[in-house]
C-alpha cells in the first residue's frame, strides 16, 4: 500500500540530519519533494514523500528515535 507523508522542512532537515547515508531510511527520505500549500492566505512549503508502508514504518521508527515521547500511535 503507497502512503504521502507531509512533514515541515523543519522537521525534515532534523530526521535527515539524524540518519546515515547510506540507510534505507535516508534514501526513502531523498525521495521526498517540496511542495507548496495556502494556508489562510499565505503559501506554506513542505515535504512530502510517498512511499510503501513498510517504509513508512521506518521513518516513523526513525522519528520516534528523534522525537521520544512524541506520542505516535502503536497501532497500523
Amino acid at each position: 500500500m503507497s502512503v504521502r507523508i507531509q512533514i515541515s522542512l523543519w522537521g525534515y532537515d532534523v530526521l535527515t540530519s539524524k540518519c546515515q547515508r547510506g540507510s534505507a531510511e535516508f534514501a526513502i527520505l531523498m525521495r521526498g519533494i517540496v511542495v507548496e500549500h495556502s494556508r489562510d492566505g499565505k503559501v506554506e512549503r513542505i515535504m512530502e514523500i510517498r512511499c510503501e508502508l513498510e517504509e513508512a514504518k521506518l521513518l516513523l521508527a526513525l522519528a520516534t528515535k528523534v522525537y521520544p515521547g512524541s506520542g505516535h500511535p502503536k497501532s497500523y
